[in-house]
């Protein structure tokens, strides 16, 4: 069965108080769960908890391993999927965009900066091939 890419939805979202900070996004849920035990997030949201857990997985791509700690099993397999993706969800992070990884979803997230439809095209044109290659088996 050929893979079916995943579809993102977009949102725009409000907070707290009476100047509440906006933010966008956009949220892709994988056809097929990846099976890797997989948790990508940016680097420093949990680098205690990856120092407690052990060592992140590396995936050989500089920007990449900056700006994201990887978690996953088994490694190799970790590095598989994510090495056709590393490039351009770096370029996301570069950014701006957090971006949060699973086995079931993608998430990307950017707090709302006077983005423009050019701003949020850009994003998906770089986070929509990314996507398919980790969506794809």
């Amino acid at each position: 069965m050929p893979a079916r890419a995943p579809h993102p939805s977009a949102a725009r979202h409000a907070r707290g108080g009476s100047h509440p900070p906006s933010y966008t996004t956009f949220v892709a849920t994988f056809a097929q769960p990846l099976g890797l035990e997989l948790y990508v997030d940016a680097s420093g949201v949990f680098n205690w908890l990856s120092e407690l857990v052990g060592q992140d997985i590396t995936i050989g791509d500089a920007a990449f391993d900056r700006a994201f700690r990887v978690r996953g099993a088994p490694e190799d397999a970790v590095r598989r999927k994510l090495a056709p993706a590393a490039s351009a969800l770096a370029g996301l992070a570069a950014r701006g965009w957090a971006v949060v990884i699973t086995d079931r979803q993608a998430s990307l997230l950017r707090p709302e900066r006077a983005e423009t439809q050019s701003d949020l095209e850009a994003a998906l044109a770089l986070a929509m091939p990314a996507l398919r290659a980790l969506a794809h088996p």
